[in-house]
């Protein structure tokens, strides 16, 4: 849809409208609902950050501003972008959506392989009460990960589940707490070419 389209009688010139729910979407709905996800047994948590604003809503209208200008260069015809931020903020929780689409599990802080179920990619404390964060889904970044910090036992379990699951948190969680975030943080440095999956969690201050 170019400028004509749109009423100001520009063909080329490109519009882009944000909206909370599509235009094409029927019933109500809310943006905030589209990012529940709770705490094990407990209330929605809050995320702490504008998640439909700046990602549903934001980014993905500069993704489809720059796509438009890109094609009215091709085309010489201006868009009409319909950003929803519903729509953008869904497509950040495509993880939770497919394994709730698939088995009609709700996603729980804790219960999925991205919110610190398994070992692997999980927020561990440090001696000093600050905290490092391992992401490390990848089997080679996972062995990696066992081997610097003294664990090579683990890396064939990567995704144990019962008991192995929760020696597995036991053990890393005691590892972690042997040092002090800067010392961590000065491992990683010193490994950064073994692809050590981990980083501090960082403060304004210190960001």
């Amino acid at each position: 849809m170019g400028g004509a389209e749109t009423g100001n009688g520009s063909p080329e010139v490109c519009v882009c409208a944000g909206v909370r729910v599509s235009r094409e979407r029927s019933g109500p709905a809310d943006a905030a609902g589209a990012l529940a996800t709770r705490s094990a047994g407990g209330a929605p948590v809050i995320p702490g950050v504008q998640i439909a604003d700046i990602g549903g809503g934001t980014l993905m209208a500069a993704v489809g501003i720059l796509s438009a200008l890109w094609a009215r260069e091709e085309t010489g015809r201006g868009q009409f972008v319909d950003i929803a931020m519903m729509d953008g903020s869904v497509a950040w929780q495509v993880v939770h959506v497919m394994r709730w689409l698939a088995d009609r599990r709700e996603p729980a802080r804790g219960d999925t392989m991205l919110t610190g179920h398994h070992p692997c990619y999980a927020i561990y404390e440090t001696r000093d009460g600050r905290h490092v964060t391992v992401g490390a889904l990848e089997p080679h970044f996972w062995r990696t990960l066992c081997e610097r910090i003294g664990l090579p036992e683990f890396v064939e379990t990567q995704f144990a589940e019962g008991e192995k699951r929760e020696e597995m948190f036991r053990r890393v969680r005691a590892r972690f707490r042997e040092r002090t975030m800067a010392e961590w943080v000065a491992e990683h440095a010193r490994t950064t070419q073994l692809d050590l999956s981990f980083d501090d969690v960082m403060r304004p201050a210190n960001a």
